[in-house]
């Protein structure tokens, strides 16, 4: 009885969390592809300049959704350790695992980002990884065990891992040169809230 009484308590707690981040990556997905069509090159000045700045306040707001997603969930079940071991009937240090396997799959896959942007687009690329980081997280939500977890923390990390360095590609793409900064310090501010975020 206390053990299903654990579950039922952590379980509401974890899919709110997992929801959450899913429903961040479908809004970002949202406004991603309603920037139909390529944006004109930097600084070039072609086509009409207050759908570009549209266009670019809009690219800016979905990777900077993308930046909060990634970090936020690299942290948000550090303090539910103790409550998710009861629920699957483990200790805290085995259920660490997930933090960890989500950390080492965004170290292993982030230098594939690059490579796999430089041959589907970096809108694609993008796209693939929303999508997979919001399957990662609904699955997370609804994880029956601990494996299942862990497999569901290394399928959003993969996502993740390409939430950053193509997102700072999407800023490079729509935003001039003399702009380029002062995009990346507006859109990095919500990953460094992430972190913060998470544990509470």
């Amino acid at each position: 009885m206390t053990t299903a009484a654990h579950r039922s308590q952590r379980r509401p707690a974890r899919r709110r969390s997992g929801v959450l981040v899913s429903v961040v990556a479908l809004v970002a997905a949202l406004l991603l592809g309603s920037c139909s069509g390529a944006a004109p090159p930097p600084g070039t000045g072609e086509g009409d300049g207050f759908v570009f700045t549209i266009q670019a306040m809009i690219v800016a707001l979905v990777v900077a959704c993308a930046f909060f997603m990634e970090t936020f969930t690299g942290t948000v079940i550090t303090t539910a350790l103790p409550a998710m071991a009861r629920t699957f009937g483990s200790d805290a240090v085995h259920v660490s695992v997930g933090v960890t396997a989500y950390m080492l799959s965004l170290a292993i896959f982030i230098p594939l980002s690059g490579w796999i942007a430089d041959r589907i687009g970096i809108r694609r690329t993008f796209l693939a990884a929303i999508t997979i980081f919001t399957i990662g997280s609904v699955v997370c939500a609804f994880a029956p065990s601990l494996s299942f977890l862990v497999a569901a923390r290394v399928l959003q990390g993969i996502g993740g891992s390409m939430l950053m360095p193509i997102g700072r590609l999407a800023i490079l793409r729509v935003y001039p040169r003399e702009q380029f900064l002062a995009a990346m310090s507006t859109v990095a501010v919500p990953a460094l809230i992430g972190p913060l975020v998470g544990p509470t």
